[in-house]
């Protein structure tokens, strides 16, 4: 079964030095190469400033700059993960590089074909 792991961040990776960051990304090379066998996809994402939200409303479609909503943490990157089941998913989300304070949300796909 497919399983989505999911960063979000309170943006502490923006306040990393440039030896901390990179430092950081190769956790993530070392993550990948764990589980290589496991990933299906992955990346990390840009800063919410340079997203687009399209909002569907009963008016129509209505589109902003920025984030979905305002919030303190927001969604900095994802792995897309194959596991025999939730427990593994778990115990594979656990190993994801973070940060203090970052949260990695484990969620299963709907159609994991």
């Amino acid at each position: 079964m497919k399983y989505a792991l999911l960063i979000y961040t309170g943006g502490g990776f923006a306040a990393l030095t440039e030896a901390e960051g990179k430092a950081a990304h190769a956790r993530h090379d070392v993550f990948g190469a764990t589980y290589g066998d496991r990933l299906r996809a992955g990346a990390e994402l840009r800063d919410p400033d340079t997203a687009t939200s399209i909002r569907h409303r009963p008016e129509g479609i209505v589109m902003t700059d920025g984030p979905f909503a305002e919030t303190t943490e927001v969604l900095g990157g994802f792995y897309l993960i194959e596991a025999d089941d939730l427990d593994q998913a778990i115990e594979i989300g656990r190993e994801v590089p973070a940060l203090p304070g970052d949260v990695i949300e484990v969620r299963p796909l709907v159609r994991p074909s």
